[in-house]
């Protein structure tokens, strides 16, 4: 079995099959098959880190603090609405 972690599409593909034989006919007739198409996308933000800052800083100037989010796999991902980043010195 295997898990799949990479975003993407995927297609799984189902056959039944005879006991260990592998055969996927009896008597001629073709056994059940289906297919299903799925597409594993990134989750909501469960950590970040911080980038390069661009210096130099200047007393009263702003800047931009640039923040990489990712999913609790790891999977760059978009900030949320419902969550505000908070500066607190």
């Amino acid at each position: 079995m295997e898990n799949i972690v990479d975003l993407g599409n995927y297609t799984l593909n189902l056959q039944v099959v005879l006991n260990e034989s592998n055969e996927d006919t009896c008597a001629g007739i073709p056994l059940p098959s289906k297919t299903f198409k799925f597409r594993v996308i990134e989750g909501k933000a469960q950590k970040f880190t911080i980038g390069n800052l661009d210096l130099p800083f200047r007393i009263g100037h702003p800047f931009s603090i640039p923040l990489d989010f990712q999913d609790e796999f790891g999977h760059r991902t978009q900030l949320m609405e419902d969550i505000k980043p908070v500066l607190e010195a």
